[in-house]
């Protein structure tokens, strides 16, 4: 890969966009944790697609997670 991860991860970065809720706080964790791991890995040679499926897997994650708790408090359930 010609660009630097470290470069690439700190344009990113700036995509996650602050505010003062819970998921946003959130958010910036999970894109940090992912930036770090990118990092390594661009280095390693894996492809930008690569690291976007990630974000993806995540999202599946999380609506797992949701899921799991609306199975066992419905009332969770947002109207």
């Amino acid at each position: 890969m010609s660009a630097d991860p470290d470069i690439i991860c700190n344009m990113l970065r700036k995509l996650a966009k602050p505010s003062s809720d819970l998921s946003s706080y959130a958010t910036e964790d999970a894109v940090e944790t992912l930036l770090e791991n990118w990092k390594a890995a661009m280095r390693d040679g894996v492809a930008l697609q690569g690291l976007v499926a990630d974000v993806d897997g995540v999202i599946e994650h999380l609506k797992d997670f949701r899921d799991g708790i609306v199975a066992i408090y419905p009332e969770a359930k947002p109207r």
